[in-house]
């Protein structure tokens, strides 16, 4: 009597909580309603969107735990927790913890284990039952992973049998001298191949791993961010960072437009002997040939003809930047979106004189056999706020994190101001929709006009040698490019200034002042005149109006021949 009692109390057991957990999964999607904008999200017919949560500073990478609790690294201050426990589907529990990890981006949901990235190191913390912080210190499962200037983000994947999947990334453009400069030259990128350009993979449990211990895992690119697995070809697939500055480094082969718009940025399958190329090619998706990159003797037309690195399963257009990516196993939304890939597109920083763009969430479908159709379209768009901005300060929202939640919905974190939308699948729900833009059917050339705000002569030398990276608006790239506007240097120490110009930022600034921006280099190619010309405009544009300076002053400075005293090949 006592085992058929204990055979019936263990059946109602479950039947109650297999009851509880429809009932919860009703009661989370009979309440979703999208916001009266979508958010301010721009999405195809039948998807709407409200603000999860909003307001919690630069968000990286995110994940969602199987009971809908969503972790976010948020940049160098540790990982938001958010938790919705009243029904409304929006966040009403959320703090921080963790250390200040400096250069960290990622965080993974695997198990009872939370995994998050440092610029060098990854650790997990462990998630008791429900709760919703972890009540115990992290252990450190990979230590010692290099961190230089350029890409330092850690991203992670694992595969089905457990094992953790660690990239890392270049600390260059393209493996040269001079990087990023005119005439800049490659080099043997082979030593720098031993501990960078590739993923890593590692055991998922054994503390203190270093890459000694790991097993290399594909090369030849010079940053990924989005990675993810696909169930269906039971492989990793990748959107692959192309590199930058074509005109900078070689202006006599490249033009502006063409720096705007080249390379492609490239989705491949990622396996143990991938090989994508970097940096000796570079994708061209108008040509739609890989070819060889300017710092190894390329000059716009000349193809990789060695057949040693694959065409992009998928070309998205160049500088879209691709940041976290997911394979959509849910089946909320409609049969074309089942195991295709969402990327989160974090939008361009280096188009000018053109204007920025790229910040939207994008699909590429994959087929039966789990591989990518070769299309892609934008799924999710309006997060700029404008439709024409010239720099990504202007961008209102920027694509950062992408997770998928229990039922099927997608989040997507913002990098700016810390917003998080959830964006569901409900075709009988009136809204704003917009019918998707189907981009690799056409050329991803931008056609939107250069502004016709008449320049002088040093606003047109300054669009070409220094619009790409300071802006056409003189903003910069908070963290990495120092804004010209509201700047002591170019209001109050015209002499500093042109010794910026002329010799590069390491041979006249300290250390601490270089620290963001450590690759710009000398200006000596220019002639006196031209240099006062472009500083005279940056002066009079972003230094409220200070004085002109004078071709004089400034020969007098190079006169200084502050090392080295060549310009830069």
């Amino acid at each position: 009597m006592a085992g058929r009692f204990c055979v019936w109390g263990k059946l109602a057991s479950s039947l109650f909580w297999i009851f509880w957990l429809l009932c919860l999964s009703s009661t989370v999607r009979a309440e979703y309603a999208p916001d009266p904008d979508d958010g301010g999200l721009k999405l195809p017919p039948g998807f709407h969107a409200f603000v999860f949560a909003d307001n919690l500073g630069k968000l990286e990478f995110m994940t969602v735990r199987p009971n809908g609790d969503i972790y976010i690294h948020k940049r160098n201050q540790g990982i938001v927790a958010l938790r919705c426990s009243d029904g409304s589907g929006r966040a009403d529990i959320m703090d921080i913890f963790g250390r200040n990890d400096h250069g960290g981006s990622d965080v993974v949901f695997r198990g009872d284990w939370l995994y998050y990235t440092t610029a060098s190191e990854v650790y997990r913390y462990r998630l008791q039952g429900q709760d919703l912080f972890p009540s115990s210190e992290p252990e450190r499962i990979v230590t010692g992973l290099p961190a230089e200037e350029e890409h330092v983000a850690k991203t992670l994947a694992f595969d089905p049998q457990g094992n953790l999947y660690v990239e890392v990334g270049s600390p260059s453009n393209a493996s040269a001298v001079n990087d990023r400069s005119r005439g800049a030259k490659g080099i043997d990128p082979t030593p720098l191949f031993r501990t960078h350009a590739g993923f890593w993979k590692f055991k998922p449990d054994v503390k203190d791993q270093t890459q000694k211990d790991a097993t290399r895992f594909g090369t030849g690119f010079p940053n990924i961010r989005a990675v993810a697995w696909q169930p269906v070809s039971q492989a990793l697939f990748v959107v692959m960072s192309g590199r930058e500055q074509l005109h900078d480094v070689d202006p006599a082969d490249f033009t502006p437009k063409q720096n705007a718009e080249l390379p492609a940025e490239e989705m491949h399958k990622l396996t143990a002997t991938s090989n994508f190329g970097w940096p000796f090619t570079y994708y061209d998706p108008f040509q739609k040939a890989r070819m060889i990159a300017p710092e190894f003797g390329g000059d716009g037309k000349k193809r990789d003809e060695s057949g040693k690195y694959p065409a992009p399963l998928v070309a998205f257009p160049a500088h879209w930047s691709p940041r976290q990516m997911i394979i959509y196993t849910g089946t909320q939304f409609p049969k074309k979106y089942r195991d295709g890939a969402f990327i989160a597109f974090h939008g361009s920083w280096d188009r000018a004189p053109l204007p920025q763009t790229g910040y939207y969430v994008g699909f590429a479908p994959f087929n039966s056999q789990g591989m990518p159709t070769g299309r892609y379209e934008i799924f999710a768009d309006g997060f700029a706020g404008k439709s024409v901005i010239f720099s990504p300060q202007d961008a209102k929202y920027r694509p950062n994190g992408l997770a998928m939640g229990p039922d099927g919905s997608l989040y997507v974190a913002d990098s700016e101001h810390g917003r998080v939308w959830c964006i569901f699948y409900s075709a009988g729900m009136p809204g704003k929709v917009v019918q998707p833009i189907n981009y690799s059917e056409k050329n991803s050339s931008s056609q939107a006009a250069i502004p016709e705000k008449p320049l002088s002569s040093g606003g047109k030398l300054y669009q070409a040698n220094c619009a790409n990276c300071h802006q056409i608006t003189g903003t910069g790239l908070p963290g990495v490019i120092p804004s010209l506007v509201d700047s002591e240097i170019v209001e109050k120490k015209p002499d500093l200034l042109i010794r910026t110009v002329l010799f590069g930022l390491k041979k006249t600034q300290s250390a601490k002042q270089s620290d963001e921006i450590k690759t710009m280099h000398n200006f000596l190619r220019l002639k006196d005149k031209e240099v006062a010309m472009i500083l005279t405009y940056v002066r009079q544009e972003f230094g409220k109006g200070a004085p002109a300076i004078d071709a004089q002053t400034v020969s007098q400075i190079r006169a200084e021949k502050i090392e080295p005293a060549q310009p830069e090949e």
